[in-house]
């Protein structure tokens, strides 16, 4: 039984708590289709689920990406949503590479 039959089946047997351990383990192994970055909020978009991870800005202005997100699997027909802290490296960096530049942008634009 593949992901998908399996995450499936759990969900409508209502073993929630076990589909949203196994979509975690899946989640942590899964590679990133894509990143999206806006002053608020990166999307995280991989064969599975789509993620959304908070940007943040601290007392003295230093922006970041908060590791922890909530995750849902791509099919709305399961409408289950998890939260866990699975970015992984490769993407934190691309992500906050990303916001990087978005600033950079901005204040290239701002006299």
């Amino acid at each position: 039984m593949n992901f998908d039959e399996r995450f499936g089946d759990l969900f409508e047997r209502g073993e929630r708590e076990q589909a949203r351990e196994l979509a975690k383990a899946v989640l942590r192994n899964e590679p990133v289709n894509s990143i999206e970055v806006t002053d608020t909020v990166v999307h995280v978009q991989t064969p599975s689920f789509y993620g959304t991870h908070q940007v943040t800005t601290d007392r003295d202005g230093v922006i970041d990406i908060q590791r922890q997100g909530t995750y849902r699997y791509k099919s709305e027909a399961i409408d289950l949503s998890f939260t866990t802290k699975t970015m992984t490296d490769a993407a934190y960096d691309q992500a906050r590479a990303r916001l990087r530049d978005q600033y950079e942008s901005a204040s290239d634009t701002v006299e």
